[in-house]
């Protein structure tokens, strides 16, 4: 407790803890929640580095209100401290509504280079699970790398736990993988995470295409989500299988297998 008491009146030195308790739900971070007499917060102890470019957007986001504010981050311990998002994680989504969050992150101004997919490939080249997809893994990024890009900021890792509905809206948590990529990335994440029917997936293109004014013919933007809907389930496959996320990384698995971009 004397650790995560240091570490949180780094920032709010003035305020006390009434509770502080470990959140088993981060997957790749060390979080806890804690209340003071003016409210509650999250409390993030990154394993590796902190990563400030997304923080600073993040902070930027909290105005929009889709994302949790920031209070500030400390290099020195790799801590960063948070708003704590009262609500569940979003079992589901409405896609309009869902549509909206997207669509003001995607256009967050920002000079961040553009996510580099293949290099977040390499630290698996050598799992055995990898070889089993490394041609499809291969052709994927082929193609993406030959078919026009829609690029936007984007959150690069939508899995459920880091979509939160707060009974209102739905506010995104976790922008550690947050920088320039193509927008399909995370309607290809959005349309998995959620097991979306080819019916939904068809209303997910059509209403972001729309209220964004998006010009892309039909064939081509079925194409770029099918291919990214790979790419995602992949990178999130062998991250589960490379932590030991086994239970994950079944469900990732079937949707790998099932991801077919041959066909269009």
């Amino acid at each position: 407790m004397k650790d995560i008491s240091d570490f949180f009146y780094h920032f709010k030195p003035d305020e006390k803890i009434l509770t502080s308790s470990f959140l088993p739900t981060g997957l790749s971070n060390i979080n806890y929640h804690i209340i003071t007499e003016q409210q509650h917060y999250l409390l993030k102890c990154y394993h590796n580095i902190l990563p400030i470019t997304q923080l600073l957007a993040q902070k930027q986001l909290a105005k929009k209100n889709i994302a949790p504010q920031v209070y500030g981050f400390n290099k020195a311990n790799n801590t960063a401290l948070f708003d704590y998002v009262p609500g569940e994680i979003a079992s589901c989504v409405t896609i309009s509504t869902i549509v909206e969050s997207l669509i003001q992150l995607h256009q967050f101004s920002s000079n961040s280079a553009c996510m580099d997919l293949e290099a977040h490939f390499l630290p698996y080249k050598n799992l055995m699970e990898y070889t089993e997809f490394e041609e499809k893994i291969h052709s994927a990024l082929s193609l993406v790398n030959e078919l026009p890009k829609s690029l936007g900021f984007c959150h690069n890792d939508l899995i459920k736990s880091n979509i939160i509905n707060d009974g209102n809206q739905f506010i995104l948590i976790d922008f550690e993988y947050a920088q320039t990529n193509d927008i399909f990335f995370d309607l290809a994440a959005i349309a998995s995470s959620y097991q979306f029917d080819l019916q939904q997936q068809d209303q997910l293109l059509n209403m972001y295409c729309k209220q964004t004014h998006l010009t892309i013919n039909d064939d081509l933007a079925w194409q770029k989500l099918d291919i990214y809907n790979f790419i995602y389930n992949a990178l999130c496959y062998l991250w589960y299988i490379d932590r030991g996320f086994n239970e994950a990384a079944i469900l990732a698995l079937s949707q790998v297998k099932a991801c077919d971009f041959y066909s269009k």
